[in-house]
Parts: C-alpha cells; sequence; structure tokens
C-alpha cells in the first residue's frame, strides 16, 4: 500500500465516520450538519462524544414521529400513542378513529352510581366492573344510571350537570 493510498483511504474513512456522526445526532434531534462539522474539523471520535453527551431534544423526536405517521398524540394527555391505537396506554381515554365511517357510539358505557356525596362511575365494558358495582352497594351507592363519555373522568362530569 502506497503513501497515497494510505492518505485517501483515510480522508474517505473520516469523512464516513464524521457522516454517522451527523446522522446520530440528528436521529436525537440535534443539528446533524452540525456534528458533522464538528467531527470532520476535529475527530469523529470527538464529534461521536459530544453526540452521545448531548441530550435529545424530545420536540423535535416526536415531531419526527408524529410526521412519519407512525405514532400520534392522545388528546386528553398528550403523550405519542401508536396511530392505530383506539385507547391511550397512558390515561385510558378513547382516541378517535382513524377512519370517519366508523358508526360506533361516541364513548364508553358508564354505570354512574352515588352515596349523595360522592359519585363514581364504572365502564361496563370491564370485565371486574359486576365486581366493583356490588361492592359499591355494600359500601351505600346507588345505581344513577348509564351515561356515554370517554373516561370516567367526563362521565362523572356529565352526570354532575345533569
Amino acid at each position: 500500500m502506497s503513501y497515497e493510498s494510505g492518505v485517501v483511504f483515510t480522508i474517505i474513512g473520516w469523512f464516513v465516520l464524521s457522516v454517522f456522526c451527523g446522522v446520530y445526532a440528528s436521529s436525537k434531534g440535534r443539528s446533524g450538519f452540525g456534528f458533522f462539522f464538528l467531527a470532520f474539523l476535529l475527530s469523529p471520535i470527538i464529534g461521536f462524544i459530544g453526540a452521545l453527551i448531548a441530550a435529545p431534544i424530545q420536540s423535535k423526536i416526536e415531531q419526527q414521529a408524529i410526521n412519519s405517521g407512525d405514532l400520534r398524540k392522545c388528546p386528553m394527555c398528550a403523550e405519542l400513542v401508536k396511530y392505530e391505537a383506539k385507547l391511550c396506554k397512558h390515561c385510558g381515554s378513547k382516541l378517535g378513529s382513524i377512519n370517519n365511517d366508523d358508526d360506533e357510539e361516541a364513548g364508553y358505557q358508564f354505570q354512574i352510581m352515588s352515596n349523595g356525596d360522592d359519585v363514581i362511575a364504572f365502564d361496563t365494558a370491564k370485565s371486574s366492573t359486576p365486581d366493583n358495582i356490588e361492592s359499591a352497594k355494600r359500601k351505600g351507592f346507588a345505581e344513577k344510571g348509564v351515561v356515554f363519555a370517554d373516561n370516567a373522568i367526563d362521565a362523572i362530569k356529565i352526570y354532575s350537570a345533569s
């Protein structure tokens, strides 16, 4: 191997490693070009250390995920969930349907119970609801009706407003 080919190999390797550094920084929401430039001028090792130390910018990462179509934000808790999800894994609220041709009833059915001072709501679709209703009856709660809402808090608000 001649001296010239060793220099060319080193420059190409330096450039490629600098590009990898920029791509890694970009995946963390940082300036890919800035880290590429830093790595190319100083050293790819220094660039990678800088990219490793730099904290990710969550807002940019979230925006990239939303723009890619893989995720969307829950309207209730603003956490990211899969685009196809029907329920938020963070707060349990019902997410709007992807297709507008769904003929489902808006929200879930909640059994409302009250003991005069307190109001509670049980999602009637859950398997533990009958046991919870019986337990609430033993504690002095009486059934007051059914409400359709996206979550238990909204169900209680709807009941309280009526």
